[in-house]
């Protein structure tokens, strides 16, 4: 799989208590500069995806904040094609991926699924968490 270079990436510390996790959704540490934590479930709050697995605690992460990125899925949820990426209602660091998705009435948009995954997996997304948007995720009945 082919992910461009043209993207906009922080430079982030890993602030979480195990080494970085390729795809999962990050937010801000408020309690360290320059540092991330697993973005909240259901929140308002994520500032990018991980694109590097594998990198100890305490050390610089590249994070996607627009581009193209592989996201982590929630375990209860799937990324269809084209539907919005949003944040998990019930996972911290994880995209729910549906487009009717199943959790509050809005969540945190953060893209657009570009290549399908299931449950719990990896999917390719078009990433732009350069500013809050909110997604309108009322259920249909």
């Amino acid at each position: 799989m082919l992910l461009s270079s043209r993207r906009v990436v922080l430079q982030l510390l890993n602030g979480t208590a195990a080494p970085s996790v390729l795809g999962q959704v990050v937010q801000v540490k408020n309690t360290a500069a320059n540092t991330y934590e697993a973005a909240d479930a259901d929140d308002h709050t994520a500032v990018g995806v991980v694109l590097q697995s594998g990198v100890a605690v305490g050390a610089y992460v590249p994070i996607c904040v627009v581009g193209k990125a592989q996201v982590l899925i929630a375990t209860d949820n799937l990324a269809s094609h084209g539907a919005p990426l949003t944040m998990s209602a019930t996972e911290a660091g994880r995209a729910a991926g549906q487009v009717t998705y199943v959790g509050g009435s809005t969540a945190q948009g953060l893209g657009s699924v570009l290549e399908a995954a299931a449950a719990g997996g990896l999917a390719v997304g078009f990433v732009n968490c350069s500013k809050s948007k909110d997604v309108d995720c009322t259920p249909v009945a």
